[in-house]
């Protein structure tokens, strides 16, 4: 499997953490992963087959892979080929009018989000023939959109997921709203608008993905001290949340195919 990533150009970055893309180099069946949910959202643009879900069958040529409550499993392939814009917390609703909650869980495609622009898009990088030539038609279309729907967001609320992000174990809500000088309801009402997701859901989401990346990243099967480290009380309580999320246990995850197929990254500053 041949993995690559790039950079967004200087504008997009502060709403696109990176492209990146996945290839077969092969003839023999692929394991794909067991995709988690998360507070971020993937845009996928595949150009050989497209995924197959487990108990919901095959997607569209373009697809958003976005789920704040559940995990699903992408069957495995021989024919893989995709590109993938990957946008930071809260960012999607830059480049469309549609909030970004009614996205969740429901795998829309270029054509749904951006009518027959999406759609011409979806075509243009299916027939593309380099990562190159991929990467640049989604910045021009990318920077069209963004020109129509930037919103004008003070830059607290960016702080205030960043905060709940990487530091979710010491973040409290109240004082995040006092801090700004807003009421807790406020601070709930706006967050969820910002961001698609409540800031306590944010907060648990973040912590699973901050535990389950390191593990994957690092083929570590011995997940407790790294739960505990990110804020469980213990390993029934990190059982629980896993179960909640993956509908599995650790036990029956974390084994060699999911460390080997997973769609978690290091930071291009590491």
């Amino acid at each position: 499997m041949k993995i690559r990533f790039a950079k967004p150009n200087q504008l997009l970055s502060p709403y696109i953490e990176r492209y990146w893309s996945w290839e077969n180099e092969g003839n023999d069946s692929c394991y794909l992963p067991h995709v988690p949910p998360g507070v971020g959202i993937d845009l996928y643009f595949h150009y050989k087959d497209t995924f197959s879900i487990q108990d919901i069958g095959g997607l569209a040529h373009s697809h958003l892979l976005y789920s704040k409550d559940q995990s699903y499993r992408i069957l495995p392939s021989t024919r893989v080929g995709f590109i993938v814009i990957r946008f930071r917390c809260g960012m999607f609703g830059n480049f469309t009018l549609v909030p970004s909650h009614e996205f969740a869980d429901a795998f829309v495609d270029a054509n749904m989000i951006w009518k027959t622009e999406g759609k011409q898009l979806e075509e243009q990088v299916g027939t593309a023939k380099t990562l190159e030539e991929r990467i640049n038609l989604l910045e021009v279309f990318l920077m069209r959109q963004l020109g129509r729907y930037q919103k004008s967001v003070p830059n607290y609320w960016k702080e205030v997921m960043d905060i709940l992000y990487y530091h979710h174990e010491d973040a409290r809500l109240d004082d995040l709203a006092r801090q700004i000088r807003i009421t807790p309801r406020h601070f709930r009402r706006v967050f969820y608008e910002f961001s698609g997701i409540t800031p306590k859901h944010f907060q648990q989401l973040s912590r699973f993905r901050a535990v389950l990346k390191p593990l994957l990243l690092n083929n570590n099967s011995d997940y407790l001290p790294v739960a505990l480290d990110k804020g469980y009380f213990d390993q029934m309580h990190f059982i629980k949340e896993f179960k909640r999320f993956m509908n599995i246990t650790p036990t029956s995850f974390f084994i060699p195919d999911n460390f080997q197929a997973h769609f978690y990254y290091s930071s291009f500053n590491n």
